[in-house]
């Protein structure tokens, strides 16, 4: 096999580089393209970050809100419930004081003569 000449020796290299060039500006494109995106990512990720702390704001504004209506409905029962012995207390009043002046007008004459 003969051998090759400079001419050729050069044609074969300009080959190669010109291969070379087209392959690193195919690498570039393709990493300007994951450059953007991450950036994207990196935007996206931060809202997301963002729309988390919002919603770890509204949830423990709203679990207050649910602690508040729970103190207001046991407060709302309490006061309720503080009635009853005033309420049963008076009942039992007005039953004994009619039992006592239902005794005293069995037991007395209408005269105010009492027999006891």
């Amino acid at each position: 096999m003969p051998r090759k000449t400079d001419g050729d020796k050069i044609d074969e290299l300009e080959k190669i580089v010109a291969t070379l060039t087209e392959r690193i500006d195919y690498v570039r494109k393709e990493l300007d393209g994951a450059a953007t995106n991450i950036s994207n990512s990196i935007n996206a990720f931060a809202d997301l970050k963002t729309d988390l702390a919002v919603l770890k704001k509204d949830v423990e504004v709203l679990q207050n809100w649910k602690n508040d209506q729970k103190k207001e409905t046991d407060e709302r029962a309490r006061r309720i419930w503080a009635f009853g012995p005033n309420v049963l207390g008076a009942v039992v009043n007005v039953f004994l004081s009619a039992l006592v002046s239902g005794l005293v007008a069995l037991l007395c004459d209408s005269v105010g003569n009492c027999q006891f």
